[in-house]
C-alpha cells in the first residue's frame, strides 16, 4: 500500500483540523476524509486499514 496522510485547518484555531488519507494498493485508489478528525494517524489511517483489509 502507498499513501499520504494530512490535516487541514478549517478556522483560525490550529487545534481544529480535518484529517485525510489518500492512497492506492494494486489497482484500487481511495481517499478518506474525516471531518473534525484531528490527527490523520488516529482517525483516517485506521479507517483506510479497515477498508483495505475488507478487500482481501
Amino acid at each position: 500500500m502507498y499513501g499520504k496522510t494530512g490535516t487541514a485547518e478549517y478556522d483560525n484555531n490550529p487545534a481544529h483540523t480535518h484529517a485525510w488519507f489518500v492512497g492506492w494498493q494494486g489497482d484500487v485508489a481511495f481517499a478518506v476524509f474525516v471531518e473534525q478528525g484531528g490527527s490523520s494517524a488516529a482517525s483516517a489511517v485506521p479507517i483506510s486499514e479497515r477498508f483495505l483489509r475488507g478487500l482481501a
